[in-house]
């Protein structure tokens, strides 16, 4: 049996935990304090409390998440953003609660990825408590350009502020000015960040029509609060956001409060002389008067809704599937659960029963006893393998690899190649034990292994060091090395091996023709259809499946070109007339000398193809349309088959998103969208047949997803990382740190944003966290 991860025990540790045992609840976010009451977002919901701390009274119970709440001058009122009607839009509501009154109604953008905030984002009050000041995209082409507006809380429409791009805004006390910044960039995680996106501040005069640089700092300025002579705002002109005072008439700047190893975020205050901030998820209220920081003890008395561990379909979450070798069951990922499902007759049966681990990569071997995944149950990623049935659970690796991915059963199922995080290419045994590496890339991390059909072999790409082409390599097993079978000179892409069902030919992708289209790469033109299918007799005796035919005139006389002997395509019985359907009855050898003047080249045209596969009847292969900007290509993915017995391709699908083969080449199950379709490849003419997954129902945790999903960022982060040194930072240090604010997640925008603080540790920029169940 495998050990529990620790985070996983501490989450079990955090749970037992009692209510007074937890008495002060973190995670709190957005505050603004007026006179003795602060408000603040917590798992989605507002909640109030005493500036002296205690527990906290519920404000809001929406569906979707209510943040960003403004205290208006006099204290009765609050302005907050909120999701009641599905989109962002600014509302007002009673300081003690009550039904929320909208203020804006105009579609929101969104939803947005957490890096880009929401739209309608409250700021703040007019100083005369007659309108409600916020931040919109209602008039932006882009979300880089947003500006500030009032609207009336009495309604009506909204009026925009004069200056044409601004993100943050308070007004002063006589509403003559504003502080504001012209660029918005709140909720990126990029601590520490000095460059051309950082904020500034700047006091815009009403009358003058004038603004002025009130910081002109190349670190980030944020969040002003406008009391009395007096700008106070939070900044990193250290190593962490602390509130500094700005004072209006001297042009002074001061630091007042001095955290060294968190970060102060959404300063808010009111005219009194408070500053609500945020640490670490504890809410502090800094007194100007006294220039005194107190941090607030607050509990808050959630029942966790959004958290409640519930049966839920899982259908619309599927990660990837596979087929079985007879076409009948196939197996789904599915929110971290792997399913066996019937495409016909039968029921579906949830094989993991794991909420807190993530199963993916699904395979089944080729005898269909075994299934085989990848699973981070014991705290890291792992190769596993079970009985079909669900039973017999077990990883088979015990190595630190990083993040695993493609585990692929080898024919005779005692074997399972996979790569780790590094592109190292493994195989290991299916009983278990150490795992051999058989290839090491430098490039990008190639997962178009296949096996020859005995196991003899096994076929891979690497990356040129020196041209960056991907190039053919077949690993010879019984004489331990690899061989390069593909252009030796590294001139030409060849990937996506395929061995065809008898051991005769091994078919790949190669990128040979060259045909102007626009690209991915920054707009330009590059080159488009350039993807031919190639293959090489394996040897010496092999004809070419490909040479022309040649009638005679003699009926007695068989046809000079052997090839497609077998019905339907390639030969599929011995010399004995008996047929060949198991591994043990194939000629599974590879004649290396010579192999590269053996080339093949399949009478089908150049294009986009994007994958392949050989069965008995067939090449099978995926064409897609080239690269547009600004639209859609003029067809969807087709699913192509080139038959050996009538030497001309036919469109068996068009919409696939995803495909998965069955072992035997006569199935094929694909992904059109949300839908599943199966495809008898047997039949000149397949029909689209459903495969409905409605049966794939799961146990879904929140509270232990929360904790899985938090080790799985981090190891994607110490796995992936462009550099390995984490620029300088202790990650594990930092994931010490934040773990532990698991107890305090409510729901997932809690989780997103605790994420988010823990990325913005490295200080790099476009590393970003979203999605999820929001609400």
């Amino acid at each position: 049996m495998n050990p529990r991860p620790i985070s996983a025990l501490l989450l079990v540790a955090f749970a037992s935990l009692s209510a007074s045992a937890i008495a002060e609840t973190k995670l709190l976010r957005f505050p603004d304090v007026c006179g003795d009451r602060i408000v603040f977002t917590y798992a989605g919901d507002l909640w109030t409390a005493s500036t002296q701390g205690g527990t906290a009274t519920r404000l809001t119970a929406g569906p979707g998440l209510e943040q960003s709440a403004r205290f208006s001058p006099d204290c009765a009122q609050i302005a907050f953003t909120g999701e009641y009607g599905g989109d962002d839009q600014a509302y007002v509501i009673a300081a003690t609660g009550g039904e929320p009154k909208q203020l804006t109604w105009y579609p929101a953008h969104g939803p947005l990825p957490q890096r880009w905030g929401f739209d309608n984002q409250v700021y703040g009050w007019t100083p005369d408590g007659k309108s409600v000041l916020f931040r919109s995209w209602r008039e932006s082409t882009s979300e880089s350009n947003p500006r500030l507006y009032t609207v009336s809380v009495s309604g009506g429409m909204p009026t925009a502020l004069p200056m044409p791009v601004a993100g943050v805004g308070r007004y002063s006390p006589d509403a003559s000015q504003i502080v504001y910044s012209p660029k918005f960039r709140d909720f990126r995680t990029w601590n520490r960040y000095v460059g051309g996106w950082a904020q500034d501040l700047y006091i815009y005069d009403f009358a003058a029509k004038s603004a002025k640089n009130i910081t002109n700092d190349p670190n980030t300025d944020r969040d002003p609060v406008w009391i009395g002579n007096a700008i106070y705002f939070l900044a990193d002109r250290g190593e962490h956001m602390n509130l500094y005072r700005y004072d209006v008439g001297s042009a002074e700047t001061r630091q007042l409060t001095d955290y060294k190893n968190s970060d102060a975020r959404w300063a808010s205050g009111d005219g009194k002389g408070q500053i609500a901030f945020e640490v670490d998820g504890v809410l502090h209220v800094y007194d100007t008067n006294a220039n005194q920081d107190r941090t607030l003890a607050i509990t808050v008395p959630s029942d966790l809704v959004r958290s409640r561990a519930e049966e839920r379909s899982v259908k619309d979450h599927v990660e990837d599937f596979a087929l079985s070798a007879n076409g009948k069951r196939a197996l789904f990922s599915a929110r971290g659960d792997v399913f066996s499902v019937p495409l016909k007759d039968g029921i579906t049966l949830d094989l993991t029963h794991t909420p807190g681990a993530h199963e993916r990569e699904v395979a089944w071997s080729a005898d269909g006893r075994k299934i085989a995944y990848v699973s981070d149950e014991g705290g890291e990623d792992a190769i596993w393998a079970r009985d079909a049935d669900g039973g017999n659970a077990h990883a088979l690796t015990s190595e630190n690899f990083g993040r695993l991915y493609a585990p692929r059963w080898s024919p005779d199922s005692a074997r399972i190649a996979f790569v780790d995080s590094e592109s190292r290419l493994h195989v290991v045994a299916s009983a278990g034990g150490p795992a051999a590496m058989i290839a090491d890339d430098d490039g990008i991390s190639h997962r178009d292994y296949a096996w020859s059909p005995s196991g003899h072999y096994l076929a891979y790409t690497l990356t040129d060091k020196d041209t960056l082409q991907a190039q053919l390599f077949v690993r010879d097993f019984a004489a331990g090395k690899s061989v390069l079978v593909s252009d030796s000179r590294g001139f030409f892409d060849a990937y996506n091996p395929a061995f065809s069902p008898d051991g005769k030919y091994l078919f790949f992708l190669g990128n040979r023709e060259w045909a102007p289209q626009i690209s991915t790469i920054e707009w330009n033109f590059a080159t488009n259809r350039g993807t031919g299918i190639f293959g090489f007799t394996l040897r010496k005796d092999v004809e070419n499946p490909f040479a022309p035919r040649n009638d005679v005139a003699h009926a007695d006389e068989k046809s000079d070109n052997k090839a497609g002997e077998g019905k339907g395509g390639l030969k599929d019985k011995d010399s004995k007339g008996e047929k060949i359907d198991t591994a043990a009855d194939i000629n599974d050898h590879i004649d290396f000398a010579g192999l590269e003047q053996r080339l093949l080249r399949a009478p089908i045209d150049a294009d986009n193809i994007q994958w392949l596969a050989a069965t008995r009847k067939a090449l099978v292969y995926v064409v897609t349309d080239g690269q547009y900007y600004g639209r859609d290509g003029a067809f969807k993915p087709k699913l192509m088959a080139w038959s050996f017995e009538e030497r001309k391709d036919n469109q068996v699908f068009e919409g696939i998103d995803d495909i998965a083969l069955s072992g035997d080449g006569n199935t094929a199950l694909v992904r059109s969208e949300k839908d599943f379709k199966q495809l008898d490849l047997t039949s000149d003419k397949p029909e689209a047949k459903d495969v409905k997954i409605d049966g794939l129902f799961a146990l879904v945790d929140p509270k232990a997803e929360y904790a899985e999903i938090f080790r799985e960022v981090w190891r994607r982060y110490r796995d992936h990382y462009y550099v390995h040194n984490m620029h300088g930072y202790d990650w594990n240090a930092i994931r010490a740190k934040y773990e532990p604010m698991l107890a305090w997640v409510g729901d997932r925008s809690d989780l997103n944003y605790l994420l988010g603080q823990m990325v913005a540790e490295l200080s790099t920029g476009h590393s970003y966290v979203s999605g999820g169940d929001i609400g």
